[in-house]
């Protein structure tokens, strides 16, 4: 191990050798840039930061005047930059000094550096035998000495990076799943899987919390895919012939002629709300681009689209009275507009009742037509 020298226990540096008990292995300048790089956040560095470490260990005599190439940095390098700042903030693109000297502090901050003042605050070199023996100015050896610790650190933070691909795929693939069976999911439980892809692409995100996210969202999946239990109060046989005869008084004839059944016993007079023309749902449905995310593929006939909206009032917490109010005041085609506004508003909403009564009598208001009687809503 080399001898410390007078000269830098009067606080200039010469060589060092650090190791755990204060040797490092000799390690090339890019190895030890490419590990910085790496754990910059970690260590709460940014890229000034970084760029300015660069450029100080560009200053240390460890390349080969022959070949041109870096050699390792050893215990015998002298690893004091005893540069003047214009010189280092040439080297750093023209840095203005200011900046340079609140880079400095981070990195002496940061454990990277220390300052090796003489007693002017001046840097220079303290030859012997006309050779540098030592120097006052900023000395490199905190992070020579922390090679190993950083370099586990980058090789730790790699694998958190590959695990955290691979939990973000994994996620956003049961995410696609779960839209395409939003129909089974709750409201608080929709809107956590939307905005579960701007959660996943934030660079923070820990590897905890994207576990946490991929876990709910296969417990989400796995309640769509469990069977529905039967209801306690289910048909008999011998009943099958009283249900049949409700369920055809359930039913009701939509304008181009097709048989749609209600969800439950609140009935909509037909004529009162207007024949359905399919052009017009169609067209309507192209601009309501929320209700896209929760059924990709676009209902194919009015049935559909009909049946769609009475399972999308509960999904979204509107009772059927209340949804039946609003359908017989503004319509199939106005409705559709109206969950639309629902969904994207969804996490925001805390009476869906009173809001869809709301947005009834705003488009009643607008249009002129006679209001319907809506008081049965909670508003």
């Amino acid at each position: 191990m080399t001898t410390i020298s007078t000269a830098r226990r009067a606080g200039a540096c010469g060589p060092v050798s650090v190791d755990g008990t204060g040797v490092f292995r000799p390690v090339l300048r890019r190895d030890l840039m490419a590990a910085v790089r790496r754990t910059r956040r970690h260590y709460g560095l940014n890229t000034g930061d970084v760029l300015v470490l660069d450029v100080l260990l560009s200053f240390l005599p460890c390349r080969d005047r022959t070949s041109g190439q870096d050699r390792p940095i050893t215990a015998e390098t002298m690893p004091v930059i005893y540069a003047a700042n214009a010189t280092i903030c040439g080297r750093a693109n023209d840095m203005d000094p200011r900046v340079l000297r609140r880079h400095i502090a981070r990195l002496v901050s940061a454990g990277f550096l220390v300052r090796r003042d003489s007693a002017t605050g001046k840097r220079f070199a303290l030859r012997a035998g006309g050779q540098v023996r030592g120097a006052y100015g900023l000395d490199v050896s905190p992070l020579l000495s922390r090679h190993a610790e950083i370099s586990e650190t980058a090789a730790r933070l790699d694998e958190e990076a590959e695990e955290m691909r691979s939990l973000r795929a994994e996620a956003l693939t049961l995410r696609g799943t779960l839209l395409d069976r939003a129909g089974a999911l709750t409201a608080e439980a929709l809107s956590f899987v939307e905005t579960a892809k701007t959660v996943l692409r934030r660079t923070s995100l820990a590897v905890r919390d994207a576990l946490a996210i991929r876990d709910r969202m296969r417990r989400l999946l796995g309640a769509c895919e469990a069977p529905c239990p039967a209801p306690e109060n289910a048909p008999t046989p011998d009943d099958q012939d009283t249900t049949a005869t409700a369920r055809e008084t359930d039913e009701m004839t939509a304008g181009n002629g097709e048989s749609v059944r209600q969800v439950e016993s609140p009935k909509i007079d037909t004529k009162s709300v207007g024949p359905i023309r399919p052009e017009t749902i169609f067209t309507t449905w192209d601009v309501c681009s929320a209700l896209h995310d929760l059924r990709p593929t676009p209902p194919k006939t009015v049935r559909e689209f009909q049946e769609f909206i009475y399972d999308l009032g509960p999904y979204l917490g509107v009772a059927h009275r209340t949804l039946a109010d609003a359908i017989l005041a503004i319509g199939w085609t106005e409705m559709l507009r109206a969950l639309n506004v629902m969904v994207e508003r969804a996490a925001t909403i805390s009476n869906p009742n009173g809001y869809l009564v709301s947005l009834t009598r705003d488009w009643l208001a607008r249009s002129g037509r006679n209001r319907v009687d809506c008081s049965r809503a909670t508003a």
